[in-house]
């Protein structure tokens, strides 16, 4: 079924909206990594609010590569080279909770960043 969109147009939203899939899935894993690393006093509480937090992000997830599929693009084909491109501090280990809690709040805030001057540009990186 054909889009009202010009193709410069959905290309755009396909990269934008890309990008936006990949830093979420990155959110998800920090969320589900934590959750099973946690230790401590509050470990059960913590593991079952990361692991929440994890199934709302992967809602996300979906909703997202739903609207970049009804775009005419695949999702995973076009996120897949910007996983890459995902901030490495990820990678680092640590089960101390408030290195755990600083690092997904700071994951958070950076996407919110990134994705507020998008979307406030009417839909242009700015």
């Amino acid at each position: 079924m054909p889009i009202a969109l010009s193709e410069t147009v959905r290309r755009a939203s396909v990269d934008n909206l890309s990008q936006i899939l990949v830093d979420t899935v990155v959110l998800k894993d920090l969320y589900k990594k934590h959750h099973w690393q946690v230790t401590g006093p509050t470990f059960y509480q913590l593991h079952l609010l990361f692991d929440k937090h994890a199934g709302e992000q992967e809602g996300w997830v979906d909703l997202l590569a739903e609207r970049i599929q009804t775009l005419g693009a695949s999702p995973w084909r076009c996120a897949r080279h910007r996983r890459a491109d995902a901030d490495s501090s990820t990678a680092q280990r640590s089960r101390r909770v408030p290195v755990q809690i600083s690092r997904l709040l700071h994951g958070h805030e950076w996407c919110s960043r990134r994705h507020a001057r998008w979307l406030g540009s009417g839909g242009r990186w700015r």
